[in-house]
């Protein structure tokens, strides 16, 4: 009877905040709160979530993302399935190729046989980048898996090694969501974190720094024109341009290099003649 209506707001506030604490402690913990809240909507948020997107302009962005996003990925199978067919058909008919090449080719034996050279020189050099990169990554990842504490880093890192070597895929596939759950369900936000940091930073970079290296020493292509033949590659062409762009570069430094030594063989006569034997711009 001697309560007021203040003590009992009071006592309300108190009881209501109590059980908020409860709750959050039963469920986990804030974040899993929040996740429990939200794959769990009440009949009146799906409501309002319902008629949100009807009427509005999110309902087509939804529609339009997705779509974006299956374009993308089948875009990005369908690159790796051929860059393995034309893998496959290299290895199988390569000789068969170049020697049906060298019997269309208009150029000397010599440069022929130099073409051929760096030919071979930039495709071992490609696969030996390839290769080391990915150990890199993988590494670097395992690395990062013994620091977050996680179990199993031989298998993990395995695993981020050899899909390190996959186009587009990397060694993300294995740290992303190994730091998805430290932070998710193993109350482990800090390593989950530095998780993403270092496969973002370290890992990830690690693949734009072996790459170029090994090329440059391989086929003597200036770091810059390395770094840029693979991802220019990558970009014009998906994921056979990881080899088909370091090619293509060491062909027309090759095919430069050819130019420079038949213009330099000639003598003045001779050069010029040729340049005056050339039709004007914009003339057959």
């Amino acid at each position: 009877d001697d309560l007021t209506v203040s003590d009992v707001l009071n006592e309300g506030i108190e009881l209501r905040e109590s059980f908020a604490e409860f709750r959050t402690a039963y469920l986990g913990g804030t974040l899993n709160e929040v996740l429990i809240d939200t794959a769990n909507p009440t009949p009146e948020q799906l409501q309002d979530l319902s008629n949100n997107v009807l009427n509005s302009d999110m309902r087509r962005q939804i529609l339009q993302a997705g779509a974006n996003t299956l374009g993308y990925f089948l875009a990005l199978l369908a690159g790796i399935v051929i860059m393995l067919i034309g893998v496959y058909f290299f290895l199988v008919d390569g000789r068969v190729m170049v020697q049906t090449i060298l019997k269309l080719s208009p150029l000397k034996s010599d440069y022929e046989k130099m073409l051929i050279d760096e030919f071979v020189s930039i495709s071992r050099a490609v696969v030996l980048a390839t290769v080391l990169s990915a150990l890199a990554q993988g590494v670097l990842a395992g690395v990062g898996f013994w620091i977050a504490g996680l179990n199993s880093i031989l298998l993990l890192t395995f695993a981020a090694t050899l899909l390190a070597m996959v186009p587009f895929v990397g060694a993300a596939i294995v740290w992303a969501p190994a730091a998805a759950w430290l932070i998710l369900f193993a109350d482990a936000p800090g390593y989950g974190i530095f998780l993403i940091i270092w496969g973002v930073g370290p890992v990830s970079l690690s693949d734009n720094i072996v790459k170029p290296l090994v090329l440059q020493n391989a086929s003597k292509l200036h770091p810059m024109f390395a770094l840029l033949s693979v991802v220019g590659g990558v970009q014009a062409l998906g994921p056979i341009g990881i080899l088909t762009g370091p090619m293509v570069v060491v062909f027309l430094q090759t095919l430069l290099n050819i130019l420079h030594r038949e213009l330099s063989s000639m003598d003045g006569e001779e050069l010029e003649n040729l340049l005056d034997d050339t039709p004007p711009a914009g003339e057959d």
